[in-house]
């Protein structure tokens, strides 16, 4: 198990976390119907940074063999309507996967449009899953458990006991 001392954060189960590695590697599969490559790139990078800041974690992007691989899925292969899906990388085979429906009305930074959900906003509260940090009930914050349509965001401490 890998104890991230500076925020809290446990990482455990997969066999490469188990030695203490703090570097991990992230892909990006698919196509966002809605938002440009590049700036689907910039705001999955910009998620990233957020629990980089906090933590003792860093992460790269990489082609292949990523240890959390994300991806724009279509059609209904999702729980209940959900517009993603996460799995912790504490689970043996599907550990590290982020499914984005790409039939939901995703925003990039620059959309000020009303409704749809914002892609960096569901990217930070997905990644917060991957790394084992579970749904909470506090308004506002990154892991609540819906997320916020609007361009207020906190990583409140309390989300990462």
């Amino acid at each position: 198990m890998a104890a991230d001392h500076k925020s809290g954060i446990s990482i455990s189960g997969k066999e490469d976390l188990k030695d203490g590695n703090t570097n991990l590697t992230y892909s990006i599969s698919g196509k966002c119907k809605r938002i440009d490559d590049k700036e689907v790139c910039d705001i999955i990078a910009r998620a990233f940074k957020v629990w980089a800041d906090v933590s003792l974690l860093t992460f790269r992007p990489v082609d292949a063999d990523a240890n959390i691989k994300l991806s724009f899925e279509d059609g209904d292969h999702f729980t209940e309507g959900d517009p993603t899906h996460s799995n912790p990388l504490s689970e043996s085979e599907t550990g590290g996967l982020i499914h984005f429906d790409d039939d939901e009305n995703w925003k990039g930074m620059k959309d000020q449009s009303k409704g749809g959900i914002n892609l960096f906003l569901a990217a930070v509260h997905e990644i917060g899953h991957v790394l084992g940090l579970p749904d909470k009930d506090f308004q506002k914050t990154s892991m609540y458990k819906s997320y916020a349509n609007d361009k207020t965001f906190a990583l409140n401490k309390a989300i990462l006991k």
